[in-house]
């Protein structure tokens, strides 16, 4: 289950949790993120504290923020956004909305909608996520993730 808490007039992060099987995660933002990093795999808990030098949003509440961007054909974007994968990157990485562009959906109960298709890649995966948002309302219909090795996800709203 992951929670994150931003503060409502910039959206800059405060808190983010995410517990899961393999590991869990608790970080406090600021200019020093802290917090704890348990690997359940392999038994160990890391303690973290990093310095930042920009600002930045998190990684996991980026995907909501793109809905709410002015969105047009043709927008693209940097977000600096920050992961904490001891994996892959750790720190404030990149996400970018690659392209945008007009298309329609057909949903299970309304039909033909017409959605904005937003691109986008960034430095957690090195895939590509693309959100088919309503142009009416923002709602999220459909979203794809190509993750690479021939790793793919679609996730459709249940009308």
């Amino acid at each position: 289950m992951d929670s994150s808490t931003c503060q409502k007039a910039t959206f800059s992060p405060i808190r983010h949790t995410s517990y899961n099987a393999q590991r869990d995660i608790i970080l406090n933002f600021g200019p020093i993120v802290t917090g704890v990093y348990t690997d359940k795999r392999q038994g160990k808990k890391t303690v973290i504290s990093d310095t930042t030098q920009t600002t930045y949003f998190d990684s996991n509440f980026y995907p909501t923020l793109i809905r709410w961007l002015p969105l047009k054909e043709g927008f693209t974007q940097k977000l600096a956004i920050y992961d904490y994968n001891p994996s892959a990157k750790i720190g404030v990485i990149t996400a970018s909305i690659t392209g945008v562009s007009s298309d329609q959906h057909t949903t299970q109960k309304n039909g033909l909608k017409e959605v904005w298709v937003v691109t986008v890649t960034d430095e957690i995966s090195n895939g590509t996520s693309t959100y088919f948002i309503d142009k009416t309302d923002r709602k999220l219909w459909k979203q794809t993730m190509e993750a690479g090795k021939g790793r793919a996800m679609m996730m459709m709203t249940v009308e």
